[in-house]
C-alpha cells in the first residue's frame, strides 16, 4: 500500500469506511445506492467518489485502489470487536 493510501485510511472514520464499502457493493450489484447524500459528499471530499449530478455518483480510481484495504480494515475491526458491533 502506498503512503497516500495509508494516510487516507488513517484519516477516514469507521463510518466513512463502511459507507465507501456500501457504495462499492451497490455499484457491483448495479442497484440504487442507499448511502445518505451527506456521506456521499464526504466521500467526494476524500476523493473516493465523483458527483455526476442529478443524484448520481461514480467511484474514483482511488476508491477502487483502496477498496481491498478498506475491506481488510473493516473486517479486522469487526472481528476484534465481536458480533455486537454494527459491521454490515
Amino acid at each position: 500500500m502506498e503512503a497516500e493510501e495509508a494516510n487516507l485510511l488513517q484519516a477516514m472514520t469507521d463510518a466513512e469506511k463502511k459507507a465507501a464499502l456500501r457504495f462499492c457493493d451497490t455499484c457491483d450489484d448495479d442497484e440504487g445506492y442507499d448511502v445518505p447524500r451527506p456521506m456521499m459528499k464526504r466521500l467526494e471530499t476524500l476523493g473516493l467518489v465523483i458527483d455526476k449530478k442529478f443524484g448520481r455518483f461514480e467511484q474514483t480510481k482511488l476508491l477502487l485502489d483502496v477498496r481491498d484495504s478498506i475491506e481488510t480494515v473493516v473486517h479486522n475491526y469487526c472481528f476484534t470487536q465481536g458480533e455486537e458491533r454494527d459491521c454490515s
